[in-house]
């Protein structure tokens, strides 16, 4: 297959990792890639360590109309010129870009869409219906998204979850789990969440209940934050006046997340919005528990319990409660770390991931009939 992948900008992301991902993955197993988007960060990796060819299409990421109409025509040429089997569109404005390169193209190609991150409630009214009409295949990283997209008019019974998966070497090996003290059984617990410091991503939450848990006289955790952004100088402030500033750390972004995780005891994720995060795929494979706020399609890989523990979202005195139940047992978080380790290994790896991919555009490029003028 020749496959094109479009998305506004290659910067570092979710998404953008994801077709880092499958470019690698597809083109290992034969297939011809390549990515139109303004460029960033992932392009200039992918062009010069794996040769994938990168086409910058200027105004991509712009929001104006005079913006995407230069995109639409600068894409249509390219189509014209690559003839890619298939087009995977990777944010709605590229779809509404890409449909109209097509509809003006001498070649046209089928054209689909991943919906990755959680978007604003009001844009499902727009994206449920329109999607319908403008691609001919979508896929969900999660069945909360596509679910969604479900209730805001997209007919029931299209579009396919695709699961977002993590590379083999993060799997922990089993002896080193093993071997690791489970939760509880030491003190401090020290736990920690990976996160760009944003309002979204809840960490205030996780503050207050620490501090909830001190006016308890409950001092067995501490936290270590790993992250930047712009809503960092608001909770370092939370965690001084809660009188935290010896019990929560923040260490600024960390590129080394393998090793942050192996660090700490228990991985939390408070998040506001989600759609499927990965990085609590790479806490379970290193066998760190993981506690999650019940969040977009957490639940479709946390089953309480079992592969991890849950609250519901901005519910500070359940979160609460949780850390206590983790704290009293440790022997149960032993068998949470290795369930879940065996689940990510069974189901969410990258290779899992790029099957997926590669089954589906197959499917949707023998459903399809590519239009010529």
């Amino acid at each position: 297959m020749n496959i094109l992948f479009v998305i506004p900008r290659m910067g570092v992301g979710g998404a953008e990792r994801v077709i880092v991902t499958l470019c690698r993955g597809l083109q290992a197993r034969g297939h011809q890639v390549s990515v139109a988007s303004e460029g960033g960060a992932y392009a200039d990796l992918l062009s010069a360590q794996e040769g994938v060819p990168q086409h910058m299409v200027p105004g991509m990421a712009g929001k104006d109309p005079r913006s995407l109409l230069r995109s639409a025509l600068a894409l249509r040429e390219l189509i014209d010129r690559i003839r890619p089997d298939i087009i995977n569109a990777h944010a709605y404005s590229t779809v509404l870009v890409a449909h109209a390169a097509r509809r003006f193209a001498r070649h046209r190609p089928p054209l689909t869409f991943t919906l990755h991150a959680p978007v604003r409630h009001q844009s499902y009214y727009v994206m449920g219906p329109t999607l319908n009409h403008l691609v001919d295949d979508l896929s969900a990283v999660c069945a909360f998204s596509r679910r969604q997209l479900y209730e805001h008019g997209l007919p029931q019974g299209r579009g396919t979850v695709l699961y977002n998966g993590i590379d083999q070497t993060w799997l922990a090996p089993l002896d080193a789990i093993e071997a690791r003290p489970v939760v509880g059984s030491r003190s401090p617990i020290r736990a920690g969440v990976l996160a760009r410091l944003i309002e979204a991503k809840g960490v205030q939450s996780l503050i207050e209940a620490l501090a909830l848990l001190k006016a308890k006289g409950d001092h067995r955790y501490t936290l270590e934050v790993a992250g930047d952004g712009p809503y960092r100088g608001e909770l370092e402030r939370l965690a001084r006046t809660h009188g935290l500033a010896d019990r929560v750390t923040f260490q600024g972004r960390r590129d080394d997340a393998a090793a942050f995780l192996d660090g700490i005891d228990l991985y939390i994720l408070p998040s506001y919005a989600e759609a499927f995060p990965v990085s609590i795929l790479e806490a379970m494979a290193r066998g760190i528990p993981v506690l999650s706020s019940a969040v977009g399609g957490v639940p479709e890989v946390v089953t309480e319990g079992r592969t991890g523990y849950m609250f519901p979202t901005r519910h500070v005195p359940a979160l609460v409660r949780a850390l206590e139940r983790i704290a009293d047992e440790p022997e149960k978080t032993a068998a949470v770390r290795r369930e879940a380790r065996a689940l990510v290994e069974a189901k969410y790896l990258t290779e899992h991931m790029v099957n997926g991919y590669e089954r589906w555009f197959q499917r949707v490029i023998n459903g399809s009939t590519i239009l010529a003028a």
